[in-house]
């Protein structure tokens, strides 16, 4: 069972890393509106290191999404964005914030 729940845990690190580099159609929607989507998949993506027990997961999902955002530089159908880093780090600092709130204070 254990077992399990790591696989799903690097499941979403796998889909959130695929999401980043596949080729998304333009589909009319408001400017900088996937910066909500950014935001709440770096939120996921610092509670699937945190659930990974990453001693550093703040660090882990920060770094995780700039590894991406470097990589989609090179990929002629994505772009590199600061505004996306910032929105990728904001939901990862979300998450340390409800994780330092909630889960911390049952210890």
């Amino acid at each position: 069972m254990k077992n399990l729940f790591k696989i799903s845990v690097y499941i979403v690190l796998l889909a959130i890393f695929i999401l980043s580099v596949i080729k998304i159609s333009d589909n009319n929607l408001p400017e900088n509106s996937d910066k909500i989507v950014h935001f709440v998949m770096y939120f996921f993506c610092a509670g699937a290191f945190y659930l990974l027990k990453a001693k550093h997961y703040l660090f882990c999902a920060i770094g995780y999404g700039l590894l991406i955002e470097i990589i989609q530089y090179f990929l002629p159908w994505r772009s590199f964005s600061f505004g996306d880093i910032i929105a990728n780090s904001l939901g990862a600092l979300f998450f340390f914030a409800v994780a330092r709130l909630y889960f911390e204070k049952q210890k």
